[in-house]
């Protein structure tokens, strides 16, 4: 029998019995396990529930590992049913947005074309990818508390779409847990305020990373001056109802985290919540009634606080005359009970002060050496402050002892 040539044998493959009788399939279905697979940046989208909302900390760390290393590990990707690209399973968003950075920086094939593990989408499949990406956002770097707590409340929403019920704060710990990622109820509750009083009125405070204990303070605050003010506003006519009141005080402190003070807030929101409801401050506060110039020194000094002054810590004595001198040299240290690390400013106030009852000889000369020896430019506002904290420090930490009289000379 002769040898068929090519020709012959692709005649025969398209004859009548090979032809093809059902439907042709648009594209192949995904594999139906994990699967190791090579994918494009084009093909890849992130995952559009990522609780991530800021800049991953390391993520500077990360890219230089990948532009050195590439990726240690293949991330799991999958794909919902019906969709054309692909997605992060479960973490993997930041390091996906350094390789579209490195690819448009380097156009190198090895951030183009990645090598990652295929897993089918779960019949639970968007519970199972929040919780996931939770779980490992919180080992790669962190979440802030409220990108947690928003992560958290769309892990409700799938839930209570999943059962078709609402779901109780202790359910919805029960379940965070079954599914990975446990989250004890007393934080869902915390988060849950978070998001509902505190995020409208200081979203740039929280994205920048205030913390639990200072968002535990602020929601203790909160609950604490509700039920005072329901108990004091009860049958009166108050301009203004608790709710707007406290966002519109919490509203002027939506800073950086370095620069809040849940203090200064109480003192703000007391405050304005004593002239309208006409009460006095302390009693507010179900403290004994103070002397009010030392209320309105502790207010002043607390709203007045300069800024920025971090960088400028040195050792501070904060009482002039420490050093004994002897030919030139420090021969012997004196009273360093006050000495701290803080704000150079704050030994000049005190020479300044000191000035007042012992004469030190002539300061604008002292300054002017100060200024030449440190390289330290004097801030005569910041000086300022210091000598009233100084004062103020004095009066308020021996007046009370001066006013009680003692019962015997010991």
């Amino acid at each position: 029998m002769a040898e068929l040539t090519p020709q012959d044998m692709a005649a025969k493959l398209l004859a009548t019995g090979f032809e093809r009788s059902g439907p042709s399939a648009a594209t192949l279905s995904d594999p139906i396990a994990d699967t190791p697979m090579v994918v494009t940046l084009d093909q890849l989208r992130p995952y559009d529930h990522d609780p991530r909302v800021t800049r991953n900390p390391a993520y500077a760390e990360i890219k230089a590992s990948i532009r050195e290393r590439g990726l240690d590990a293949p991330p799991a990707i999958t794909r919902r049913p019906g969709e054309a690209h692909y997605i992060i399973r479960n973490g993997g968003n930041t390091r996906l947005a350094i390789l579209r950075e490195l690819w448009s920086e380097t156009k190198e094939e090895r951030f183009f074309r990645i090598a990652c593990l295929f897993r089918p989408w779960p019949a639970r499949g968007e519970i199972v990818a929040l919780t996931g990406h939770l779980a490992e956002n919180e080992l790669r770097g962190g979440l802030t508390f409220i990108e947690r707590a928003l992560g958290i409340e769309k892990a409700r929403e799938f839930y209570e779409q999943e059962s078709g019920q609402a779901l109780s704060q202790s359910e919805l710990a029960r379940r965070l847990t079954a599914d990975g990622y446990p989250v004890p109820q007393s934080h869902i509750s915390r988060m849950n305020d978070a998001v509902r009083y505190l995020l409208p009125a200081i979203p740039t405070l929280l994205y920048g990373g205030l913390g639990r204990h200072q968002v535990d303070r602020l929601a203790v605050l909160r609950k604490a001056c509700e039920r005072t003010w329901e108990r004091r506003a009860l049958g009166r006519t108050v301009a203004v109802d608790f709710a707007t009141l406290f966002q519109d005080v919490l509203t002027q402190f939506d800073t950086q985290p370095d620069d809040f003070s849940p203090q200064r807030v109480q003192d703000e929101l007391v405050g304005q919540m004593a002239e309208l409801l006409e009460a006095d401050y302390d009693t507010l506060l179900g403290a004994e009634p103070v002397d009010a110039i030392a209320l309105f020194f502790r207010r002043w000094l607390q709203r007045n606080v300069p800024r920025d002054r971090y960088p400028q810590a040195r050792f501070i004595l904060y009482d002039a005359f420490q050093f004994m001198f002897d030919r030139g040299r420090v021969s012997g240290m004196l009273d360093f009970e006050l000495a701290h690390v803080g704000d150079p400013m704050m030994d000049l106030a005190a020479l300044r002060v000191r000035d007042t009852i012992k004469s030190i000889g002539e300061l604008p000369e002292f300054a002017a050496r100060y200024e030449k020896l440190t390289g330290i430019g004097i801030d005569h506002d910041v000086v300022e402050y210091h000598s009233v904290l100084y004062n103020v420090i004095s009066v308020t930490s021996t007046v009370p002892r001066a006013a009680t009289r003692p019962t015997s000379l010991r």
